[in-house]
């Protein structure tokens, strides 16, 4: 049985849970040849997708082209049930819908200016999204009693640089990048804990701070009681992607390196607390993206 959701404009947009199941759908559609070759597989179900699967439907009437529908697909660019058989190869009965996530309440954060801080600090391409996540990331905050002005600045900083605060949930590639950059036998897979082939796209980079391999995703679902590692794709939900962006940060569990040991106090040392997340990659500029931050925290 396979199962997906309905899906439409704006999925792995507005709702982030969807990107994997975007994601999916974008690779059987240019195994199809109506998406581009060339096309990103990103789990953003924007206009191009959109008009991708109107041209399939379109490709389906009623007659032999349907083979598994044979009263041929409306064209209404929603992928539904019988859109996903056709795009399966499989009967109808073979495809269970499920229900669709609903969209989480943005939370109440008392001590912040979300207007002002969204504004002030968040480039205006990122500033929709940004509205919707930056709540949820300071309640995350409060949640573990993080009000260290300059500690929240930098998880902020680190959300937008690594994720663009949840608008980019799963790291873009295709399969073959993720097979050869992080599969076994290689020395990034051992470091990744990939054990098994296939390991390297199934634990790709998600959430706000893209934990990667098959070792931090074992780690996570113990620490969160969730199973992680057969459903990898949990990563992205908002509220346990900020989970894991907020305490690992703090607890130092990505590189050994806790936050408090770069900013706490008056000692804000913005560029080396890249350490954190991943060396000095981009250290300067994750540093200037958090001082943005700590001034609209006032």
């Amino acid at each position: 049985m396979h199962k997906y959701p309905q899906l439409q404009i704006g999925d792995g947009i507005q709702i982030p849970e969807l990107m994997s199941d975007v994601e999916v759908l974008q690779r059987w559609l240019k195994a199809w040849g109506v998406l581009p070759a060339d096309s990103k597989v990103d789990g953003r179900f924007g206009p191009f997708t959109k008009a991708a699967v109107e041209r399939f439907q379109t490709l389906r009437p009623p007659g032999p082209n349907s083979i598994y529908v044979p009263e041929g697909l409306d064209v209404t660019g929603i992928v539904n049930q019988n859109t996903w058989a056709e795009l399966l190869k499989v009967p109808p009965g073979e495809v269970e819908i499920l229900p669709r996530p609903e969209v989480a309440a943005i939370p109440n954060v008392p001590g912040f200016d979300i207007d002002r801080i969204v504004q002030k600090a968040v480039l205006a391409s990122l500033r929709d999204v940004a509205q919707r996540t930056v709540p949820l990331i300071l309640a995350e905050c409060a949640a573990n009693q993080i009000s260290d002005r300059g500690q929240i600045a930098y998880i902020l900083a680190t959300a937008e640089h690594e994720s663009h605060l949840g608008n980019l949930m799963t790291e873009i590639g295709d399969e073959s990048y993720f097979t050869r950059s992080y599969d076994p036998p290689s020395q990034v897979a051992r470091a990744l804990g990939n054990t098994e082939l296939g390991d390297g796209p199934k634990y790709r980079g998600r959430g706000f701070v893209q934990i990667t391999g098959r070792r931090n995703y074992t780690d996570w679902g113990q620490r969160l009681n969730i199973d992680l590692v057969n459903r990898p794709e949990l990563a992205v939900q908002p509220a346990t992607a900020a989970k894991i962006l907020v305490i690992g940060s703090i607890k130092g569990t990505f590189t050994g390196f806790a936050l408090g040991e770069f900013v706490a106090g008056k000692s804000q040392d913005f560029v080396n607390a890249r350490r954190v997340i991943n060396g000095t990659d981009r250290a300067d500029d994750i540093a200037n993206i958090a001082r943005f931050y700590y001034e609209a925290l006032v």
